[in-house]
């Protein structure tokens, strides 16, 4: 909060807030948080922080800020930076936070659209994209944890955090906002209502349905066994908890990496979202509609699930395969009982021999 009552102060003196008055500019700012998911706000303050700090350093102009200075602090930030999405977030926040106080945009100038696009070439080439995990490396760790080599407590946790996240195509934001009364237990399965994701910005809320499989991976057997051994079962406790505080990104990235390590995988090739991922791709694999693929992830777009989803081997080499396939019916004219290429390199042939008898005919 003291973050926003930070930028706040800058926005009160700008022509525009400036026509509301002290008292109603404090009620609108509030709409103004508002207007955005509350993990987008996070990233905007922590992005415009180092902006004000960078800018008052030089006793440049904070708000509203000059592209000359902007395109200078992005190419600063890129000595710092392996990615170009840190960027954009930058360029992000202070389009967004010059809107808001109704001032032109710093961003939209020739030199800072090529200088993203240039970062986007030059940083993303050194990036490698964590791996999808595997149905099986899902099963080698839900066997690990089996055998409790964890604590029951922990393996149970861990087992019903894995095998959700990867059948519900869950976000990390999503596990770690789950509450037991977003868990509905029904004869064909678990209801999980999602009530807010980074892409559903009106809260409108999505619906993921996960039935029981049978199998060591099944997290709706996961999730029940995981209730009845938790501490913090009440329906206003998050689901994925041992403490009753939600987790934070950092432990559950390193109990995974500690899972996939155990069952003999290089944890450097995966991260969190390797599930959602994984899930995704597994689903593909199996002969799931991309529409459904698409539903299930409450994914905006076709183009978005493209991404995740990773074809096997054989999908990708068959693609050759098929286009250099020659079969009966389609490589052979049944009449000359010549493919049709060679038939008419044939007719070429003939048609030039004729134009040549004419020409000498002629002479």
């Amino acid at each position: 909060m003291s973050g926003l009552l930070y930028f706040a102060g800058y926005m009160k003196f700008t022509p525009y807030w400036q026509r509301f008055g002290s008292d109603m500019t404090d009620k609108l700012l509030d709409t103004v948080w508002s207007s955005r998911s509350d993990n987008t706000i996070k990233t905007y303050v922590r992005e415009l922080k180092h902006w004000i700090e960078w800018a008052e350093q030089r006793l440049f102009t904070v708000l509203p800020a000059d592209e000359v200075h902007i395109v200078q602090y992005l190419l600063d930030r890129s000595q710092k930076t392996k990615s170009p999405a840190s960027l954009q977030q930058v360029v992000a926040a202070l389009r967004w936070w010059h809107k808001q106080c109704d001032l032109p945009d710093p961003t939209q100038g020739s030199a800072t659209t090529a200088l993203l696009q240039v970062q986007c070439r030059t940083l993303r080439s050194g990036l490698q994209r964590k791996q999808e995990l595997s149905m099986k490396t899902l099963v080698d760790i839900c066997t690990f944890l089996k055998v409790k080599k964890w604590g029951a407590e922990m393996a149970q946790l861990w087992t019903a955090y894995v095998t959700v996240s990867y059948a519900a195509f869950l976000r990390f934001a999503e596990a770690r906002d789950m509450l037991w009364q977003d868990i509905e237990d029904t004869p064909e399965g678990l209801v999980i209502t999602i009530p807010k994701a980074k892409n559903d910005q009106m809260r409108e809320g999505k619906s993921v349905y996960l039935a029981e499989t049978g199998t060591i991976s099944c997290p709706v057997a996961a999730v029940k066994a995981w209730w009845h051994v938790s501490s913090f079962n009440r329906p206003e406790n998050p689901v994925f908890t041992k403490t009753g505080n939600k987790m934070n990104y950092r432990m559950a990235s390193m109990a995974l990496k500690r899972l996939l390590q155990a069952v003999g995988q290089d944890p450097t090739q995966y991260g969190l979202h390797s599930l959602r991922a994984g899930g995704a791709t597994q689903a593909a694999r199996s002969g799931v509609d991309m529409d459904m693929i698409q539903r299930h992830g409450r994914w905006r777009s076709a183009d978005s699930v493209h991404t995740y989803v990773n074809p096997a081997s054989s999908v990708k080499f068959s693609v050759t395969q098929k286009m250099f396939q020659l079969g009966p019916s389609s490589t052979t004219n049944p009449s000359l009982g010549q493919k049709p290429y060679q038939h008419q390199q044939a007719r070429s042939a003939a048609n030039y021999e004729d134009r040549i008898r004419r020409l000498l005919d002629l002479s």
